[in-house]
């Protein structure tokens, strides 16, 4: 499978991420789907790979953390 598979697939859900931390926020958002492709059968390692050198290097640049021990996730369910 190719990533397109996934990216054009609709995921049932009722989330918004939200964040000051850009970088945060797209290391959540890779955490998040890469449940859902293994719930799929997927192996996301390869898309984490990538996009973890991409994540690595926007925190070096000063644009944000993707360490999940410097980011506070809180989930706030209103149903």
């Amino acid at each position: 499978m190719v990533l397109g598979d996934y990216l054009d697939t609709a995921v049932p859900g009722d989330s918004i991420l939200m964040s000051f931390d850009p970088v945060a926020h797209d290391a959540m958002a890779l955490l998040l789907w890469s449940e859902v492709r293994k719930a799929k059968g997927g192996d996301p390692t390869g898309y984490q790979q990538k996009a973890g050198i991409w994540l690595t290097k926007s925190a070096e640049l000063g644009l944000g953390t993707s360490d999940p021990d410097n980011i506070e996730f809180v989930e706030i369910d209103l149903g």
